[in-house]
């Protein structure tokens, strides 16, 4: 499967090297690497049907890194250039993505469906992460 950063860690990569077949209870380490999202708009595999938000919600609480990575294939770039958009800086726009995957990946059941869908949270969540940031002096 192709990801659309170059930073990317597979998740398979991930339980090859820990030696867990399921999730870790934090996902830090899968979100190390820093994203460079490439311009352009995301390609995506011949007959593969997107999961609905509920589900990828689903899956995340149940502790699937491969939901966490297809969330983040999806969604990043959006959230990366809002994060740049307000913060101005490369580095910070970096970090505010991780925060905000982190996030999702730490508490999946913040996110109610019903609300919105899971781009309009998580873009939504990286002004204030932003902001956040600025508070403590990062």
């Amino acid at each position: 499967m192709q990801r659309t950063f170059e930073t990317w860690t597979h998740a398979d990569d991930i339980r090859a090297a820990t030696g867990r077949s399921r999730a870790a209870p934090r996902a830090a380490h899968v979100l190390r690497a820093r994203p460079r999202p490439r311009p352009g708009p995301r390609r995506r595999d011949a007959g593969v049907r997107p999961m609905s938000d509920g589900d990828l919600r689903a899956r995340l609480a149940a502790g699937d890194l491969d939901a966490l990575a297809g969330a983040y294939d999806e969604h990043a770039a959006h959230v990366y250039g809002v994060a740049m958009t307000v913060t101005g800086s490369r580095g910070a726009a970096e970090e505010i993505t991780q925060v905000v995957f982190l996030s999702l990946w730490e508490e999946p059941r913040s996110y109610d469906p019903r609300l919105g869908s899971l781009r309009g949270w998580l873009v939504g969540r990286a002004p204030h992460a932003a902001a956040v940031r600025v508070r403590v002096g990062g």
